[in-house]
């Protein structure tokens, strides 16, 4: 009878070393999956003006705000309006910054307030200075609930968030648009509103009027 010959013992796979490798695939498969989800059900619903809870004039609406800074100010105070679809359907604001941003400029803070408008307690569109003189006190955009309702009747309950802007070189600069970040019945959102906010000067001069800007040195 031949003598049986047995492998060598390196080449031999135990079958638990195999089951363990498997297993561990199968996690690593698992995890991926559910970072893959996870990722899909953070990443915010983004929608234009009027076709979300959250709003700015409830909507869709092309608006550009453009100071100057050739009149010797440094600061200014923009401001634009937030309001809700259904008033039974409150937005919790957690972010606000620009669609794009260009150019230079400083950001000097921001605030939020609600009023009813009346005979000089209005809003703001563009005014020199930050922060703006208004008669209300000012709350933090982060974690503000949105409970005014949309609408066109310049005497009704307004929310109205106010940005302060500040000179930073010559170039210009801002936001192309902008974008809100809340939550409303449990959802996560991005309001984008077709809103520039700029400072002039030569890099954004297609989006300002008056007379045109140059960086060339004045002939001697």
């Amino acid at each position: 009878m031949m003598p049986r010959v047995e492998p060598p013992r390196s080449d031999r796979v135990p079958r638990s070393r195999s089951h363990k490798a498997i297993l561990a695939l199968l996690v690593v498969v698992a995890v991926g999956a559910a970072a893959l989800l996870t990722f899909r059900i953070s990443t915010p619903d983004r929608h234009g003006d009027g076709a979300g809870p959250l709003g700015g004039t409830g909507e869709p609406f092309q608006e550009g705000e453009a100071v100057d800074p050739r009149d010797g100010a440094t600061s200014w105070t923009f401001g634009f309006e937030l309001c809700v679809m259904d008033p039974n359907v409150v937005a919790t604001i957690e972010s606000v910054g620009p669609t794009q941003s260009v150019g230079t400029y400083r950001i000097l803070g921001m605030g939020i307030r609600s009023f009813s408008p009346s005979a000089g307690h209005t809003t703001l569109i563009g005014v020199e200075g930050y922060p703006a003189k208004v008669p209300d006190v000012l709350a933090t955009p982060s974690g503000y609930v949105v409970r005014t309702a949309c609408s066109h009747d310049p005497s009704a309950p307004t929310t109205e968030l106010l940005v302060g802007f500040g000179l930073e070189g010559s170039d210009g600069g801002g936001w192309l648009g902008i974008d809100v970040t809340y939550s409303a019945s449990g959802v996560r959102r991005i309001l984008h509103l077709d809103h520039d906010l700029l400072v002039c000067g030569p890099l954004v001069e297609s989006r300002c009027g008056g007379p045109p800007f140059t960086t060339a040195p004045p002939p001697s």
